[in-house]
């Protein structure tokens, strides 16, 4: 638990994550935009409320980096994921921003900042797939509709601009260049 609290103690009001922080030095903070560090908090939330039935870890109150305003964890998660549906290319998938976890490819988004994650979509499904199970089960059906619509067209920007008839592609260049 004070894992996951501390972790999300350290995003930006905006729901961005930085890559790796620092808790003694903020100067040592990784700021580089990566699309994927939201992603992980779906699974460590949603296993740690399954494992111990502590569903009130989503209303502790906690702060955001740089800044004095505070929300709760599950406040911090929806900025999360709306952070990564406000930031996709035209395609409607998520974009690369500055890499995601495929570190190889991490800076292809230097030759245009359209340069779009078809992995990072996939995962974004998934990860908000775990968030509707969770929702569901807490009654907010609010939420759970959210996520549905999104996923459905995460889905479908997928299946139309990530596959090309043999492969699926891991991401594209701004130009379209798989």
């Amino acid at each position: 638990k004070d894992g996951i609290v501390t972790t999300l103690s350290y995003m930006l009001p905006d729901g961005r994550c930085p890559r790796q922080y620092y808790q003694k030095d903020a100067k040592y903070h990784d700021m580089r935009d990566f699309s994927d560090s939201i992603i992980w908090v779906a699974d460590a939330i949603c296993s740690y409320i399954k494992e111990t039935g502590r569903v009130d870890i989503l209303d502790v109150e906690i702060p955001f980096l740089g800044s004095d305003e505070r929300a709760t964890v599950d406040e911090h998660i929806t900025r999360g994921f709306d952070s990564l549906w406000n930031l996709r290319g035209e395609s409607g998938l998520t974009l690369m921003r500055g890499g995601d976890w495929f570190d190889g490819l991490g800076g292809i988004n230097k030759y245009g900042e359209g340069a779009t994650s078809v992995w990072n979509t996939i995962a974004t499904y998934y990860a908000e797939s775990r968030l509707i199970e969770l929702y569901e089960f807490l009654g907010k059906s609010d939420k759970v509709e959210l996520l549905k619509k999104r996923n459905e067209e995460y889905k479908n920007a997928v299946q139309t601009h990530g596959w090309d008839g043999n492969w699926f592609a891991y991401a594209y260049f701004e130009d379209g260049e798989p």
